[in-house]
Formats: C-alpha cells, sequence, structure tokens
C-alpha cells in the first residue's frame, strides 16, 4: 500500500470524523452532526435554525407566541419532523467560516424585516420592535443560547428596518444574517424561485394571500367579494416581488381582473396601506392584495382597528404558501 494511499485514507478519516488538525474536537453544540455534505456556510445556519424552530414547536412555545398576537387556534404547520432528535444542531468550528460560525461568536443575531406591518413586525409606545416575529426570533435566540453558549445565555438579536423593494437584496449583500417578514417561500425574487436564490428554515406558518378592501368608495361600488373586483374605476394595489404581484404580473396578467387598475408598490407594506388612507392621508385605492392579509385579520389588533376606515378581508386568493425564515447562503 503506498505512503500516497495513507495519507489520503488518513486524511478522509479526519474529515468524517470532524476532528481538528491538532487532533481536538470542534467544540459547539454537543452533536457530532457536521453537515458535511453541504458545500456553503449557511447549510449549516438553517440547520441550527431549524434545530431551534423544532424545540420551539414540540415545547409548546410557539403556540404560546401565536396566542400573544392572533385570534383563535393556532395555525401551525412546521414543515420538519416535530422530533428534536432529527434535528441535532450543527458543529462550530472554533475558526469555522460561515454565518453560523460568526453568529456563535458574537451571539447575536441581525434580522431584516419591511415594517411596521402589525402583527408580524411593529413599535410599541417605546420604540421597541415587538410583534409575532420578533417573539419568534426571541425564542430562536434563547434555544441557540443553550446549544452553543449555555453559561453565557441567550443570544442577543436586533431588528433592521428596511423597505421591502430593499429587503431580500440587502440579505444577499449580508446587510444582515436573516429575515422573518413573513416571507414566504413559494414565490419569486426579481423572475427567479426564492428557493434558488436564498437558503430556507423549516415553514413554520401557513399563509394564505388575502385581499383587504378600503374606505374609498366601498359603498358606491360593493365590493363584497372577489368578483365585484373586476370593474372599471377599481383601483387595486399590491407589493412587488410578491405572491401577489407573482399572480397580477405573471401569465394571466392581461386577463386577470382586466377592468381594475392595478398599482404596484415598490417599496413597503406600509406604504401599501397608506394607500387606504388613515387621518392624514386621503385613500387613493379601493383593495390591497397582500400575502398576509388573512393572518393580518385574526390578529387581536387587526389591520382595522379604527372601524371608521371600514377595512374588510373579502377572502383569499391564489394558493396557500408556507412562511420561514430566510438566510443568505454563503459561498467559498
Amino acid at each position: 500500500m503506498s505512503i500516497k494511499f495513507l495519507c489520503c485514507a488518513l486524511l478522509l478519516l479526519v474529515c468524517v470524523l470532524g476532528i481538528n488538525a491538532d487532533g481536538q474536537d470542534d467544540g459547539g453544540a454537543s452533536s457530532s452532526f457536521t453537515r458535511s455534505d453541504y458545500k456553503t456556510g449557511n447549510a449549516d445556519f438553517v440547520a441550527a435554525l431549524d434545530a431551534a424552530l423544532v424545540r420551539i414547536f414540540t415545547t409548546g412555545q410557539y403556540d404560546q407566541i401565536y396566542a400573544r398576537w392572533f385570534s383563535g387556534s393556532p395555525r401551525r404547520v412546521l414543515t420538519c419532523e416535530e422530533d428534536s432528535n432529527l434535528f441535532p444542531y450543527p458543529v462550530v468550528k472554533r475558526n469555522g467560516r460561515g454565518t453560523l460560525a460568526r453568529v456563535v461568536r458574537t451571539r447575536h443575531l441581525k434580522v431584516g424585516a419591511d415594517f411596521p406591518f402589525p402583527p408580524f413586525e411593529d413599535f410599541d409606545a417605546n420604540g421597541k420592535v415587538v410583534g409575532f416575529e420578533p417573539d419568534l426570533i426571541a425564542a430562536i435566540a434563547v434555544e441557540l443560547g443553550k446549544a452553543y453558549t449555555p453559561a453565557l445565555g441567550a443570544f442577543t438579536w436586533e431588528f433592521v428596518q428596511v423597505p421591502w423593494d430593499q429587503a431580500l437584496t440587502q440579505l444577499n449583500n449580508g446587510v444582515y444574517d436573516l429575515m422573518a417578514n413573513s416571507i414566504t417561500i413559494a414565490s419569486d425574487y426579481f423572475g427567479v424561485r426564492r428557493v434558488n436564490v436564498f437558503s430556507f428554515t423549516c415553514g413554520y406558518l401557513p399563509d394564505s394571500p388575502g385581499i383587504l378592501r378600503g374606505p374609498l368608495d366601498w359603498n358606491t361600488l360593493s365590493l363584497t367579494s372577489f368578483n365585484d373586483l373586476n370593474k372599471a374605476g377599481v383601483k387595486i394595489v399590491y407589493i412587488s416581488n410578491t405572491p401577489a404581484a407573482t399572480l397580477i404580473e405573471g401569465s394571466q396578467g392581461s386577463t386577470f381582473l382586466p377592468l381594475a387598475t392595478k398599482i404596484a408598490v415598490p417599496d413597503s407594506a406600509s406604504q401599501m396601506l397608506a394607500l387606504f388612507g388613515d387621518a392624514t392621508t386621503a385613500p387613493t385605492a379601493h383593495v390591497a392584495f397582500e400575502g398576509s392579509a388573512n393572518l393580518a385579520f385574526l390578529a387581536k389588533t387587526p389591520l382595522a382597528a379604527n372601524p371608521n376606515d371600514h377595512v374588510a378581508y373579502l377572502g383569499e386568493f391564489g394558493n396557500i404558501n408556507i412562511d420561514a425564515i430566510a438566510a443568505r447562503i454563503d459561498t467559498y
């Protein structure tokens, strides 16, 4: 047997066992799970987020978080098996590269989101970011702290406010570590399927696109159902690069409610909702197509907080999607 063959065999054994060149264990979480089949650092990061999500579901934390922000029974659908034994935390090397290694070293999560968009993200009276997804991120930070730095407690976290038309691009540029912003997996990113551009965690929330009716001439136009929207003079607003945009601008674009006027808002959910009008803004749109509108109307503090606004939920459209956390794909 040649010396070259022996060297190759020993190198392979070191890689399989996950042992550093100095003979020391990689450290980090107690599991020996390394995700060695992946070539990108964020595969480990997403695997760690998945492991945290599974534990949040199996311990009942998810149901408690949901109940703080929504009415009714929890809408829960974890697309991973709810078995923490199947989702061990990846091992982190002391000098490892990639998002997970950096996050474990800094013990901090930087989260991008377009907000305010209650109940997902909003500001409280003191300017603190609150909502369903901040609570979910806080729970993930606790679980990551238990796994990687138990003596130091939970990781810290922050939300970075960014307009929707820049949000995913900023994620791809590494401005923040992840996005938790009621992001649906089965949507496009500038004409490319999101799953081909970003890494996604297990889905955790079923999210049906919905139709919101605003206060503008709603009595005159009698907008009470989806079929009522195909009228001359009806103005429909939606956000670019969302499930609504995929439907309205896609292959059905020319035949989708052809008599109505469609207005694309490239910026943010708050900008879209402002078109309905408030105490200082005159309404300019009748209807909004919003990917999370159905959940917004299950909120304990719904979008229709002011009864004089006559905001109503007209129902779902398109297919049911699943919300997940998105992360940048590391390459090196």
